[in-house]
């Protein structure tokens, strides 16, 4: 696995790179920095993965091509931050700074190779809550998904590929993959891991992964 680091932080930079020299799934890490640079890397196919954190990468928003022709991109939050923020920065999978270990930097690693979707359990604490609050203050939900994006949308819960999902819904990988695009399109998302996070601020899903996926709301 070729990985590259965006992490403006020195001593972050350098603990990370650290823990990922001792994952034998990763034979080579490189740190970069700029604008320029990152979009060039992020459209680079030899690449596996990019580890980012918000003072590193470009600001505004911009859309992931398909995670088959690019490497998988995984944001470092910082749990204080994100629960101030509204929008969360577009990204395949996400990582919380203080609970960053060894064991759940390989976790993200081994899922980023399967281009599944990665969220700490903390972090959907805090999209619950924000869920709950804007519940309380009477906000409804401005998606309106069909039975079957709810039930696609479970599965992208859980982290299942378009391959994946195809098989348990038992239609076509093609047929999956535009079910999923149609949920990504409702949510206002640009990726798989912000349409679940989306999907949880929204109130669609209200309880924390528990190895069996993320149970919708009714």
């Amino acid at each position: 696995m070729k990985v590259s680091l965006f992490i403006k932080s020195e001593a972050l930079r350098y603990g990370i790179h650290k823990m990922l020299e001792q994952l034998p799934v990763v034979n080579r890490v490189e740190e970069h920095h700029g604008r320029r640079k990152f979009f060039e890397i992020i459209a680079d196919r030899s690449y596996d993965l990019v580890i980012a954190c918000d003072r590193a990468r470009p600001p505004g928003p911009f859309i992931l091509q398909d995670p088959d022709n690019r490497p998988y991109l995984l944001h470092l939050l910082n749990g204080t931050e994100a629960a101030e923020q509204r929008e969360f920065p577009v990204a395949d999978g996400f990582l919380l700074q203080e609970e960053l270990t060894v064991q759940r930097l390989e976790t993200a690693l081994r899922q980023a190779l399967s281009k599944e979707a990665s969220m700490p359990s903390r972090l959907a604490h805090i999209l619950i809550t924000q869920a709950n609050k804007a519940w309380s203050a009477g906000r409804k939900t401005s998606s309106r998904l069909t039975e079957r994006e709810m039930q696609t949308l479970g599965l992208l819960a859980e982290g299942l590929t378009n391959r994946q999902i195809a098989a348990r819904l038992k239609i076509s990988e093609n047929g999956a993959k535009r079910l999923v695009s149609s949920v990504m399109s409702k949510l206002g998302s640009t990726n798989r891991a912000s349409a679940v996070a989306n999907a949880i601020k929204e109130g669609l899903i209200d309880v924390l992964p528990t190895g069996t996926g993320l149970p919708l709301r009714a």
